[in-house]
């Protein structure tokens, strides 16, 4: 429980991090599929740890590692060139021989593995591109292109430049998205916030962030949302979004700004406790207690 709202935030921010028994086992599992790799599937490249977990902004309601290999073109490209969900069939038939007790299975782009402890595993075949990034599984049979090096980069840039104080931002903006149904992908939610405040020279206290993002998160809904990554033909970040589903987070983007703004608004009264109430409501009963 916490007697101020600066408090509150801090609570939830130390609830959203990998405890270090955690993290020691999520590097266990990594070196192990390192391990696995070195002695079984040629690569030009990996593994790799990349996603929320490369980009310090995984929070650990989600406990996922993403993992990337680079396959070696020869012999795998010519093979698999027009058929990427042969190939996740092929990587997971390959892992289940070696982690027999282990859950493996097919998730659209990955092979997911649940190693125990609330972990999964995201393993990501992909080829390096002609050009700059990464070719990877679309989820239809085809491939697309991803750099995840350039967004760990640019999101550790604008981190720094910002005090510091943008990761943490992004953590407690994807436990508001956890809390109220996840309707947003976590990546885009993550490059959303980048966008809305890399280029600001100054980023507010956590409280007004987080009532500043939500204002604005409804004018990303309206538009095709597209990668940092500037490259021809990438797809933009939210085509996963229905019109219907639009418009549900944009109500949702409105009304918790409201409730935001409201419990600023107490907290500048000296009401503490309604303060507490209003932030309750913009995560969904997931906020810490007052008292």
């Amino acid at each position: 429980m916490a007697t101020t709202v600066t408090t509150a935030f801090d609570a939830l921010l130390a609830d959203l991090v990998l405890t270090p028994n955690q993290k020691a086992i999520a590097e266990g599992r990594f070196s192990h599929l390192e391990t696995y790799f070195a002695r079984n599937i040629p690569l030009d490249g990996g593994p790799w740890k990349i996603g929320s977990y490369d980009r310090g902004t995984l929070i650990r309601w989600r406990r996922d590692l993403d993992v990337l290999v680079a396959l070696a073109v020869d012999p795998y490209w010519a093979r698999y060139e027009h058929d990427s969900a042969a190939m996740l069939t092929w990587m997971r038939n390959r892992l289940n021989d070696e982690y027999g007790s282990t859950q493996i299975s097919i998730r659209q782009v990955a092979v997911r593995m649940f190693l125990g402890e609330g972990f999964q595993v995201d393993l990501v075949p992909a080829f390096y591109r002609k050009g700059g990034g990464f070719l990877m599984p679309d989820g239809r049979g085809s491939w697309k292109a991803t750099n995840p090096p350039y967004h760990a980069r640019i999101m550790t840039d604008a981190n720094i430049a910002l005090g510091t104080r943008l990761k943490p931002l992004v953590r407690v903006m994807k436990a508001w998205n956890d809390a109220n149904a996840h309707h947003l992908q976590s990546f885009h939610l993550e490059m959303m916030v980048w966008e809305m405040w890399h280029n600001d020279k100054v980023l507010p206290v956590l409280p007004q962030a987080v009532a500043d993002t939500l204002r604005n998160g409804d004018i990303w809904m309206k538009h095709p949302m597209s990668d940092p990554w500037l490259d021809a033909g990438i797809k933009p970040l939210d085509a996963y979004l229905s019109d219907a589903e639009r418009g549900v987070i944009t109500r949702m983007f409105e009304s918790d700004q409201k409730s935001a703004e409201a419990a600023i608004a107490y907290v500048n009264a000296g009401q503490t406790a309604n303060a507490f109430e209003r932030w309750a409501i913009v995560f969904n009963h997931k906020f810490p207690a007052y008292g």
